[in-house]
C-alpha cells in the first residue's frame, strides 16, 4: 500500500467521530493484504449495513482492529507520523436545536483530504495590494502560488468546463481605466487567458462577472452589468455561444442593480436550467436579504428555490443533478457579517423542487461551497476571525452528506476562498 495511502487512512481515523463502517471494514482488508493476515471470518460481511454512527458498537471494534493493523504497517514501512494540531479556534458551540457534526479539530491540513487529482483553483484577497482578488492554486505542501502571475489585475469567480480542460474567471486591470469586468479562459497551467468578452460596451454593458460553462462546454452562463431606461443601472442573466460569440441576455431575471444583483449561476447538469443567487442591498450597500432562484436556460419558467428567511446565495448542483447546494449568508455579499455576527452562516442541501433542505453544518462562519468533481465531497470555507477582524477563512472538506470533516489547507491571512475542483476523467 503507497504511504499516502496509509496516511490519509490515519487521518480519517484520527478525525473526531467514528468513520463509517465500510471504510473501517475495507482499511482491515486492506492492511491483512499488505502485511500477509488472513482476514477474519465475518470481519467482512456484505452487504455492509449501514447504522447510526452513535449507536455503530461493530464499527468501533472493527476500528479497534484496522487501527492496530495500521500501527504494525507504519512501523513496519517507516512512517513517522507527524503529530496532529490542535486549533481552539475551530471547537465553536453547535447552534441551538441541531446535532452535533464532526470538527477537524485533531488532524493536519493535507490535500490528501481530498480524492481525485484535479487541480483546486480559488481566490485569494491581497490586502498589500488594495484588496486585489487573484486566482490562486492549491499545492500539495498547502501553499497557494498564483495561476497565471504574469496576468495582471483583479482575477475571480474561477468555474471549471464539465472536462477540466478550461477555465472561466472574471478580471480586468484596475490601473486601467478603460477595462471593465471581462470574461476570460485559461487552462489548470495557468496559460496566457483568452479573452471571451470583446462586445461589452458602454452605457448597454459595463461588465461581464460570474461565468459558469453548459455541461456540453458551448456556452457560457455569466452575470451582466448594464444600463437600460437611462440612467438605471441593472443586472441581468446572459449566455454566450462559444462558437459564435452571441449573447442572449435573460430578460426576466434583470432587475435594478442598485436594489438587487445577480451572482454565481450554475447550469443543472443536463444543461437545461440555471440556478442562481439574488442579493437585496439596503440603504446604505449593505446585504439584506439573499435568494436562490432557478430558469430555464431559455429565460421561462423563472421561479425562487429557497424563503427569503434562508438567506440563501452560491447554488451548486450535484453532479447527478438530484441536489443543488446552497450557502446561507453567502461569503461575498455578507462581508460585513464576516467581522461581527457570522452565526447564521451555513450550508445546506436542497432538491431542485424546492424540497428537503438539509443543513450540513452546526459551526456557522461556513460557506463558498462547491461539489468535487465526482460528487463525493464538498469544499469549503470556514471563518476563523474575531468580531474585529476579517480572515482568516480554511479551506475544508467533507462528504456529500456532512460527515467526516476534514483540514485542507489553513491560512493565518484573509482571504481564501471558493475553491474549485477541476474535473478529471
Amino acid at each position: 500500500m503507497a504511504d499516502e495511502r496509509l496516511i490519509r487512512s490515519l487521518r480519517v481515523i484520527d478525525a473526531p467521530g467514528v468513520p463509517r463502517q465500510e471504510f473501517v471494514e475495507d482499511l482491515h482488508a486492506l492492511l491483512s493484504a499488505e502485511l500477509g493476515f488472513p482476514t477474519s471470518a465475518g470481519m467482512r460481511a456484505e452487504p455492509v449495513i449501514h447504522r447510526p454512527r452513535a449507536r455503530d458498537r461493530s464499527g468501533l471494534a472493527l476500528l479497534a482492529a484496522a487501527a492496530a493493523l495500521l500501527g504494525v504497517a507504519l512501523v513496519a514501512s517507516g512512517i513517522v507520523g507527524v503529530p496532529p494540531t490542535v486549533d481552539p479556534r475551530t471547537s465553536a458551540t453547535p447552534s441551538a436545536g441541531s446535532s452535533p457534526t464532526a470538527r477537524p479539530t485533531r488532524v493536519s491540513p493535507s490535500i490528501l483530504a481530498l480524492r481525485g487529482s484535479g487541480r483546486i483553483v480559488l481566490e485569494q484577497i491581497d490586502l498589500a495590494r488594495r484588496g486585489v482578488t487573484r486566482l490562486r492554486y492549491l499545492a500539495t505542501d498547502g501553499t497557494a502560488p498564483e495561476l497565471i502571475p504574469g496576468t495582471p489585475g483583479v482575477q475571480d469567480t474561477p468555474a471549471w468546463s464539465a472536462d477540466g480542460s478550461r477555465l472561466a474567471f472574471s478580471g480586468y486591470d484596475p490601473a486601467d481605466p478603460a477595462t471593465r469586468p471581462a470574461i476570460q479562459e485559461t487552462d489548470g497551467s495557468g496559460a496566457v487567458p483568452r479573452l471571451i468578452t470583446t462586445d461589452c460596451e458602454p452605457p448597454l454593458c459595463l461588465g461581464e462577472t460570474d461565468p459558469a460553462y453548459s455541461p456540453d462546454g458551448n456556452r457560457l452562463a455569466f452575470v451582466r452589468n448594464g444600463n437600460r431606461s437611462g440612467a438605471t443601472r441593472t443586472s441581468i442573466l446572459a449566455i454566450r455561444d462559444l462558437r459564435t460569440g452571441s449573447v442572449v441576455e435573460l430578460e426576466s431575471t434583470r432587475t435594478d442593480a442598485a436594489a438587487r444583483s445577480h451572482r454565481h449561476p450554475r447550469w443543472s447538469p443536463d444543461g437545461s436550467r440555471i440556478a442562481f443567487g439574488t442579493t437585496t442591498w439596503d440603504s446604505s450597500g449593505f446585504a439584506a436579504g439573499s435568494v436562490v432562484s432557478i430558469v430555464d436556460a431559455d429565460g421561462t419558467g423563472l421561479r425562487q428555490l429557497t424563503e427569503p428567511s434562508l438567506q440563501g446565495g452560491d447554488p451548486d448542483w450535484s453532479p447527478d443533478g438530484s441536489l443543488i447546494l446552497v450557502s446561507s449568508q453567502p461569503i461575498k455579499s455578507f462581508l460585513n457579517q464576516l467581522g461581527s455576527d457570522n452565526r447564521r452562516m451555513h450550508l445546506y442541501t436542497v432538491r431542485p423542487d424546492g424540497t428537503a433542505l438539509r443543513q450540513l453544518d452546526t459551526s456557522g462562519a461556513v460557506g463558498a461551497a462547491s461539489w468535487s468533481f465526482d460528487g463525493s465531497q464538498i469544499l469549503f470555507v470556514q471563518h476563523l476571525g474575531t468580531s474585529t477582524t476579517l480572515g482568516p477563512l480554511n479551506i475544508l472538506v467533507m462528504e456529500a452528506d456532512g460527515t467526516d470533516i476534514l483540514p485542507v489547507a489553513v491560512t493565518n491571512a484573509c482571504c481564501r476562498w471558493y475553491p474549485v475542483q477541476q474535473p478529471t476523467p
